[in-house]
């Protein structure tokens, strides 16, 4: 344990001086979802990767990733997820059936990105809906002016340049028809008439100035409204993308310009920077075109930069299509099937392009939803390079609908760039497992000496315990290893400070309680007869295959010995005749165990071989793996609760101390139960890390077709797919439009992103 807590102190020691030093950066963590339409019941299905924030490649730092999914009132669900050695972790979650229906974001970090912006973790919408709070809704009674959004690129308008401009409808459900619209000038003469296509629409606007311009809905036959707008509500530096055959071409106007004013356009990708350009003084426009095959695949950004003040002023975002080289991958199957048929494929001519033996890769397949999810192909181009941008889950949606563009300037308009703050190291790498960090604090209120030994016992099959001494203002940091599932642990103070009863411990979660940039986004286009005919066959897979459904995987634990070593004695007390008393079981059998009576009580001697005799004092006894401070209570616990008694008799060394024997007393749950805990003992009920699911597959070629209902939504999902492997599933009685994800990565950051979609009928 000492070389534990070493390690992290280096490491931590380390850690700051790198955060000072030129591009010190954190980890990115990317998620594999089965679905992101899910109803109160489902089982949420995930495989997690973990990078490097600089080379796309897999992370050696942390071993724990923290999964949370958070509505607009708070955590839904949070979770711990053990890291392997490939930087990959699998989990599962039941989404709870109380939930109510709304958008919620699955959030995923380790606990080393902390020390940096929240803009880098992993953030994926999700919608859960609660059937039975589902209504129907008249979407043209929410459309008012309030929910009118306007838009253009860049976000300002400027005469002379002609700008796209976003409209949206935000918060409008169950709206499936077009909606017609009209932006007419103050003079009655009409500039464009459109539809709005999922809540957004465009047009091309060359703004003239004391003009006022009006939106015009047809919300119904009865109802419409109207939003006004003028060149002076967007004020600012204009930027205008035109791409042209085989040019690129962008159009950038300032307002007012002055002699003063310096400015400089730079068109990067990622971290490369494409063009860069000094504006000379009092230009009101600058034009400025490259041949498209010399911009950069994948997203682009225009930025202006204010020189005095060095600072970025506006950006424009565009995504040139990168070069599809896996255009030719697909899965051999078929656009129908029908119920319960058998699936059989496999990927083609993937193998030459990753490297299969470190490839890591999932596979789910479920009921289509309204969304599509985020996919590592947009991660590793777009959020990996630039953070989080709002509505970043939209991305696959508007680029299948040939929308994107519209997409970019919806939501990266006014995506002004900060300064990085200063770094602070508050949060260690969990390089070899979960750190939990618990605040010792006086109930008097009164300061917390430093240096106060204090003893964190896990009662488990592999008992552990873990020796920690209080910092400055009382933090304690256990680095607990292999902790799966809910357990219950105990704290306690050490030796000389075993008086000071008026300490109390308080674990402090390793989750974030609140998020800067949520950005919840307003409710989307649910169908609902077709999510209660979801929720109805979730409930009934449920409740038919409850058995099967709660099948796990038992982790492997790197180390299966108890924390004080192999015993050099064990007693089986059920190989024994059984007494009523620990005393006489002690006396009769356990030879290296003597009892005697001190102070009108009983206390346990153990014979030392090494001193070849008896010893009374420095004795670690201990119950369940937790040390008794009071020796004499052992002998008040009933012996037929316990199992087993584990001895030592020679010198341990553990926590600085060094003891003259130990003694184990192991009950048959190994819980610790059944012992009146003393005050200065702190009980905490605590969730480990994750146990993974096992997914539950259907075979009909062995049961009876008829005879078996089948009401599955997600038809499989395989966490450890590989690029050659068969992927054979069977359908289920569910009808309708089912999404085959696949996604993965190499190690050399080679990815496999890909989707396809067929019909059970």
């Amino acid at each position: 344990m000492k070389h534990i807590k070493l390690l992290i102190v280096c490491f931590l020691i380390i850690a700051k001086s790198l955060v000072a030093q030129s591009g010190f950066s954190s980890e990115r963590v990317f998620v594999h979802i089965s679905s992101n339409e899910l109803v109160n019941g489902d089982i949420l299905w995930y495989k997690v990767y973990l990078f490097n924030d600089k080379d796309f490649k897999f992370s050696e730092l942390s071993k724990v990733v923290y999964i949370d999914i958070v509505g607009k009132d708070g955590s839904v669900v949070n979770q711990k997820l053990k890291v392997n050695a490939d930087g990959v972790a699998k989990g599962s979650v039941i989404i709870p059936k109380n939930t109510p229906t709304g958008n919620y974001k699955l959030i995923a970090y380790t606990n080393w990105m902390k020390n940096f912006s929240e803009t880098k973790f992993f953030d994926s919408e999700i919608n859960i809906v609660n059937v039975s709070e589902v209504k129907d809704e008249n979407a043209e009674s929410n459309i008012n002016p309030q929910n009118i959004v306007i838009i253009p690129e860049s976000g300002a308008l400027n005469s002379g340049i002609t700008s796209k401009v976003l409209v949206y409808l935000k918060g409008i459900n169950n709206r499936k028809d077009a909606i017609d619209y009209v932006i007419v000038k103050n003079s009655g003469d009409t500039v464009h008439a459109g539809q709005f296509r999922n809540m957004t629409g465009n047009f091309y606007l060359l703004p003239e100035a004391n003009t006022v311009y009006t939106l015009k809905i047809n919300a119904s036959k009865d109802k419409k409204i109207e939003k006004t707008f003028s060149i002076n509500d967007f004020s600012g530096v204009a930027i205008s993308v035109v791409p042209e055959n085989n040019l690129f071409k962008y159009k950038v106007g300032f307002p007012q310009p002055s002699s003063m004013d310096q400015y400089k356009i730079v068109l990067q990708n990622a971290n490369t920077v494409t063009n860069s350009v000094e504006v000379p003084a009092m230009r009101n426009e600058f034009d400025y075109s490259i041949q498209k095959s010399d911009l950069k695949p994948g997203l682009n950004i225009i930025s202006v930069i204010d020189q005095k003040l060095n600072q970025v002023i506006a950006e424009r975002f565009y995504y040139n299509d990168m070069p599809d080289n896996k255009k030719s991958v697909k899965l051999n199957i078929a656009e129908t099937y029908g119920k319960k048929s058998e699936i059989l494929t496999t990927l083609n001519n993937i193998s030459n392009v990753l490297d299969s033996a470190s490839f890591q890769g999932s596979v789910g397949i479920s009921l289509a939803s309204g969304k599509q999810q985020k996919s590592m192909d947009f991660f590793k181009n777009v959020e990996y390079n630039f953070g989080n941008i709002t509505n970043f889950s939209a991305f696959d949606d508007a680029k299948s609908q040939n929308n994107l563009d519209d997409w970019l300037v919806l939501n990266t308009t006014s995506r002004i760039k900060v300064k990085d703050q200063p770094i602070t190291v508050s949060y260690p790498a969990e390089v070899f497992d979960h750190i939990l960090h618990v605040k010792a604090k006086d109930t008097k209120n009164a300061a917390i000496d430093p240096n106060i030994g204090v003893v964190l016992s896990v009662p488990t099959n592999y008992f552990s315990a873990y020796f920690e001494k209080t910092g400055k203002n009382g933090d304690l940091y256990f680095p607990v290893r292999d902790l799966y599932g809910p357990s219950e642990m105990f704290l306690q103070p050490r030796f000389k400070e075993l008086l000071k009863t008026d300490l109390n411990f308080e674990v402090q979660s390793p989750f974030l309680e609140k998020y800067k940039y949520l950005n919840l986004q307003t409710p989307y286009n649910y169908d609902k007869e077709k999510l209660e005919y979801k929720f109805n066959n979730v409930q009934f897979s449920s409740n038919f295959w409850e058995d099967s459904l709660k099948k796990f995987v038992i982790p492997s634990f790197r180390d299966t010995l108890r924390f004080y070593g192999i015993p050099e004695v064990s007693y089986n007390l059920d190989a024994y005749n059984r007494f009523s008393t620990v005393e006489e079981t002690l006396r009769e059998y356990v030879r290296e165990v003597t009892v005697v009576s001190k102070n009108g009580k009983l206390v346990p001697n153990v014979f030392n071989k090494g001193f070849n005799s008896l010893v009374s004092s420095n004795l670690l006894i201990m119950l369940d793996g937790v040390p008794l401070n009071n020796h004499s209570a052992i002998f008040d616990y009933s012996p037929y609760f316990i199992s087993s008694i584990d001895i030592i008799p020679n010198v341990f060394i553990w926590g600085g101390t060094n003891y003259e024997a130990v003694v184990n007393f192991i009950t048959y749950d190994k819980v610790f139960d059944g012992y009146e805990i003393e005050p200065e003992y702190k009980a905490i009920d605590y969730k480990g890390l994750e146990i993974e699911r096992t997914f539950f597959h259907i075979d009909h070629s062995i049961a009876t077709k008829d005879v078996i209902p089948d009401f599955r939504t997600t038809l499989y999902w395989n966490p450890d797919f590989k690029p050659n492997d068969l992927i054979r599933f069977f359908t289920s009685d569910v009808k309708g439009d089912f999404t085959i994800q696949i996604e993965g990565v190499d190690k050399n950051g080679n990815i496999l992103s890909h989707k396809q979609k067929f019909t059970v009928k």
